[in-house]
Formats: C-alpha cells, structure tokens, sequence
C-alpha cells in the first residue's frame, strides 16, 4: 500500500471480537495424535467407534466432528455437562476455527472442552489469529479452491480500516461500551 503494511493483531481481535487474548493458550496436537478421539467418543456415548462407522452412523469424518450428529446423539444421552461442552466445541469450532469442511468441528478442540471451568480461561483470540494465518497461508498455494478460518475477524477488520470498500459508505453505527466492534 502506499502508506505502508497493515495486518491483524492481536488488539484489532480484542477489539473487533472482544474475545480473550490474555491466558491459557491453545494449541493443536501433532498431526496424526488420535487422543482426542478416544475423548469425543465418550463425549457422545459411542461404544466403539469402529462399530458405529460399520453401522454406516457418520460421526467423525475427514478429521472432523461432525456437527448434526454430534447434536443428535448428545440429545439422545440427556447429559447437560455433555451437551455443553459439545455445544461449545461446535460454537468456537465454527465461528473461530473454521476449515472448508463446513460441516465439521477439529477433533482437537475437544480436550478444550473437558473442564467447564477453563473455558473463560483461554486466549481464545490468540488462537483464532494463528489459525486464520495458517489458513490464509494454506489458501495461497497454488491449486487451493477456497480460503477458511474466522473470517468474521477478517470481515470486520477490513470494514474497520478500508471504509471506501464498506458497502453503506456512511458513518458505521455507534456500539455501546463493551460491545464488538464487530457488531457493526
């Protein structure tokens, strides 16, 4: 640009998302670490995964959860403690770390979810920007059909910094104390 570089930071995600930046850090495993199947399994009350995968039942496909069997089976076990930490495996899953599946959550998410009382502890933020790089970075190759990753964070920011590329190009809405930016 003629005034320089730009990228997202840390700040523009506090702000635009008001998610967390500061505190525990989220990581994914090692490619081809299957530990966090055995946890989904039991989430969802599933014997034996190879069992259910010879009924023909579709439940973890192309390294992902996926999320309408997911919600139906842990409506079937009535297990609120269950249900929520899916329920938020699949929201967090699907608004910050999203992949082109469309239909399906990282199964590494899981051991996230474990602990009810560390949700609020995480740097949620920290980890949405690092997954949006590596996405954005997948999506630059040659051959590659599609780009994923929070693209509400990418959305909002580029709405935030470029207000000629806004479609309604008048002053943005005003937001209330605490409110994302986003929201906008």
């Amino acid at each position: 640009m003629s005034f320089g570089e730009m990228t997202i930071t840390l700040h523009d995600v506090s702000f635009l998302l008001q998610i967390p930046v500061d505190g525990e850090l989220l990581a994914a495993p090692a490619k081809g670490d299957p530990s966090f199947v055995s946890g989904i399994v039991d989430l969802l009350g599933i014997p034996d995964k190879n069992v259910v995968a010879a009924r023909g039942i579709r439940w973890y496909d192309g390294g992902g959860m996926l999320v309408d069997e997911a919600m139906i089976r842990l409506h079937a076990r009535e297990d609120g403690d269950a249900e929520a930490r899916c329920y938020l495996m699949c929201l967090i899953g699907s608004t910050l770390f999203v992949d082109k599946s469309s239909d399906s959550v990282r199964g590494w998410l899981y051991s996230y979810f474990r602990d009810l009382q560390m949700v609020s502890k995480y740097a949620l933020g920290v980890g949405a920007l690092a997954w949006m790089y590596r996405q954005l970075g997948r999506s630059s190759r040659a051959g590659s059909k599609g780009f994923s990753g929070c693209l509400t964070l990418l959305q909002s920011w580029i709405y935030e910094y470029f207000p000629s590329l806004r479609i309604n190009r008048a002053a943005p809405q005003t937001v209330t104390q605490g409110d994302p930016l986003a929201r906008r």
